[in-house]
């Protein structure tokens, strides 16, 4: 009744074949476009988060970068004085550059590359367990410190710089830059944010590479 109703439909053999040949091969397609979609997806998503992994963390080094500094450095800072009952608080704030990098890595990638773990390794060695190590954007080493006596923070700094001092790559040994300020309750409102920080342990590396420069002199007179 169905037929007589919309009459039947016949179909030659060549578009039975081309049916047969054309069905499959569109699931293909269409599996083949989603399963495309799909691998785009996830290299998206990957590639956000390598962006977002390389941001907070030096890849070869383990170490946290500026992002995370900032964050614990405002974060420390903003809970001076909030704990009436929590006596003698403070942080130093230590960096480290190593001198005329930028000029050095243009020519010898591979050794810039090589100085920059050694300085990582010795940092790893050296420093207490309870201090905060990172290399900022810059590559300036940076070290945060919570209440450490003064005796302590002094002998560190020693033993670091000797260790640093033994660094050689091939022929060549660098130069440390060294900067330090102290944060307490009393000089807290100066030292908000990092960057506020680092223009005075900028101002400290200067005067370093100064007084190293005419000690070299004196000695060569």
């Amino acid at each position: 009744m169905l037929t007589l109703m919309i009459g039947s439909f016949v179909m030659g053999i060549p578009e039975k074949i081309l049916l047969l040949i054309a069905f499959p091969a569109s699931l293909f397609l269409t599996n083949g476009r989603r399963t495309i979609v799909g691998d785009l997806s996830w290299l998206m998503a990957n590639e956000r988060h390598v962006a977002s992994f390389t941001k907070n963390y030096h890849p070869g080094l383990n170490l946290q970068r500026s992002y995370n500094a900032n964050k614990i450095f405002e974060k420390s800072v903003s809970r001076f004085g909030a704990y009436p009952g929590l006596a003698n608080v403070c942080m130093d704030v230590t960096g480290i550059q190593w001198a005329h990098s930028e000029q050095y890595r243009q020519f010898n990638a591979n050794q810039y590359d090589a100085v920059i773990h050694a300085v990582a390794s010795v940092l790893k060695q050296k420093r207490l367990p309870s201090e905060f190590l990172y290399i900022l954007d810059d590559d300036m080493f940076l070290i945060l410190s919570f209440r450490l006596p003064r005796e302590t923070v002094t002998g560190l700094t020693d033993e670091t710089k000797m260790a640093l001092s033994e660094i050689m790559v091939g022929d060549y040994k660098p130069q440390f830059q060294w900067g330090h300020t102290l944060i307490t309750e009393d000089n807290a409102e100066k030292y908000q944010t990092l960057p506020d920080a680092l223009k005075h342990i900028r101002r400290e590396m200067e005067t370093d590479l100064v007084t190293e420069y005419m000690k070299k002199e004196i000695e060569h007179d």
